[in-house]
């Protein structure tokens, strides 16, 4: 796993092009948010969806959220209510996820009941994946049911064996996402 400094990411044109074809061509990475850190690849390489979740000991039956670039791109892809549009509005880009009816089709592993977990981190690194409207999956960076780690360095060496690139921001507070169902107009806290 190679580890890359959050700064040398953002400042050092070089990294910021290898990393982000890196993303493109399906690299499972780790990534900080403005929450905990998560676990990513580009959703259209089903491969490493499938790989990360091996990694995290994850059941195929729990999907794993993703990173929209935009909220554009969500009104064009998700079933919106006028009400639920004016919530997207207020929370994003935010530490919460949010769950949608997907209008599109997207892959069957990150669908449940038709509906797509969505986020948008307010965090640079991300900001950086977003520009190049990179799609990507998100889940906090651990084994499933165990806790979230907010330093690369106490992540499982199981995970870290399968990962090939880290953005290191160093320590991370330790709360994953609030979530929100938005499959109706009524708004249901799923994890508060």
């Amino acid at each position: 796993m190679r580890i890359i400094k959050q700064e040398d990411l953002l400042q050092d044109d070089g990294i910021k092009q290898e990393f982000l074809q890196a993303v493109k061509t399906g690299a499972i990475f780790i990534h900080p948010t403005d929450t905990v850190y998560g676990l990513g690849c580009n959703i259209e390489n089903l491969d490493s969806i499938k790989k990360i979740y091996q990694l995290k000991q994850r059941e195929e039956n729990k999907p794993i959220s993703i990173v929209a670039p935009s909220k554009e791109w969500i009104y064009q892809n998700f079933h919106v209510s006028d009400a639920n549009k004016g919530f997207i509005e207020r929370l994003l880009p935010g530490p919460y996820t949010l769950v949608l009816k997907a209008k599109n089709k997207f892959p069957d592993i990150l669908v449940k009941d038709g509906a797509v977990g969505l986020r948008i981190p307010k965090h640079p690194v991300i900001d950086l994946i977003r520009q190049e409207a990179i799609i990507f999956t998100t889940t906090s960076l651990n084994i499933a049911e165990q806790d979230v780690v907010t330093k690369i360095e106490d992540a499982p060496q199981s995970i870290k064996d399968g990962v090939e690139i880290a953005i290191d921001f160093g320590q991370l507070r330790k709360h994953a996402s609030r979530v929100f169902d938005l499959t109706t107009d009524e708004v249901k806290i799923i994890r508060p």
